[in-house]
């Protein structure tokens, strides 16, 4: 997996691919084709069942080097490293705009948090395969381990609650799949369970249940743009959303691109890191931001518009992140 294997022209067909997935479950939900209730039972289809059985699946598959576990430690020490960067760079821009307390918060998380799991991880496994999949992971566990801690902070620093709880969120299902098979991988027990043809059956059933993760993922994210409400009106009040989107989905890759350039004329850091975080880095907005803003009484609205704006941006920022990076590295 390196930057120069990087096909553009697959990079756009395979956006495109999972964009006309989403405006087929916007068209459903906007249509009613599929009950409103369907949105939820995606996501936990997907979260609980699907991404789980891809992780596992494709952990089970992959023959990791040294190398490889030493680049995944990395990839997980970038993205808290960009993630807290992101945030400095956050409340800086926040303060400029003289944001609300609640979308203050709202601001910081989103700018910090992308679509890593939903939109990412479909993304990643059809154009990098299982090493794609699995380094990617890293990433989405130095993701969880500052979004229930510092993102709930963020999010609900306008009241007073206690965050601890949050922190359970971070042992899931998905996690649960990339320990269970890092000491699969680790103890070489993934080569013997494949070997054995008893397990084929378990193995293929596994890997049937992960083959809907992309169009059910995508679908999930169509639902929930449906039911956003974009206030057209009032330019003024879409230049935050504005700003939100050209530092998430542009100024941070951008800087980690630096930084990594710097990084690479000394040689300490593989491609395969290199794309990795910097492509999830650029990811839009994540889904879940909004549901947060919800559930902590911030300013939902402005988190709902947000994730619908970047999303929609993303179909051509990714291509040029991508075209970035192989002039760069």
């Amino acid at each position: 997996m390196t930057i120069a294997s990087i096909s553009i022209s697959d990079i756009i067909t395979q956006t495109l691919i999972l964009f006309l997935l989403i405006g087929l479950g916007y068209l459903f939900a906007k249509t009613k084709y599929l009950p409103e209730s369907s949105g939820v039972v995606l996501s936990k289809l997907v979260i609980k069942v699907a991404m789980p059985a891809t992780i596992l699946v494709k952990m089970l598959g992959a023959d990791f080097t040294r190398e490889d576990y030493i680049n995944g430690i990395y990839i997980y020490v970038f993205a808290i490293i960009f993630l807290l960067l992101t945030l400095g760079i956050s409340l800086f821009a926040s303060r400029v705009m003289k944001l609300s307390d609640k979308t203050e918060g709202v601001y910081a998380i989103q700018a910090m948090f992308g679509n890593v799991a939903f939109f990412a991880l479909p993304l990643f496994l059809v154009l990098f395969g299982e090493e794609g999949v699995i380094y990617a992971m890293f990433f989405n566990m130095g993701n969880d381990t500052l979004l229930w801690s510092v993102g709930i902070f963020m999010v609900n620093r306008h009241k007073e609650r206690d965050i601890k709880k949050n922190l359970k969120h971070m042992i899931n299902a998905n996690t649960i799949a990339f320990v269970l098979g890092i000491l699969l991988m680790v103890t070489g027990l993934n080569q013997v369970l494949l070997d054995s043809k008893y397990f084929f059956s378990v193995y293929s059933t596994i890997d049937y249940v992960a083959s809907i993760t992309t169009p059910m993922s995508m679908i999930f994210i169509g639902f929930i743009l449906a039911g956003i409400k974009l206030n057209v009106g009032d330019f003024k009040k879409k230049v935050p959303i504005l700003v939100l989107s050209f530092q998430r989905l542009l100024l941070v890759p951008f800087l980690s691109m630096a930084v990594f350039a710097l990084l690479d004329g000394f040689g300490l850091i593989s491609e395969s890191v290199v794309l990795i975080t910097v492509l999830q880095l650029a990811m839009p907005i994540g889904t879940l931001t909004a549901s947060l803003a919800m559930e902590y009484e911030s300013d939902y609205f402005f988190a709902t518009e947000s994730v619908f704006i970047s999303t929609l941006l993303s179909i051509l920022t990714l291509p040029l992140i991508s075209v970035l990076l192989k002039i760069i590295f």
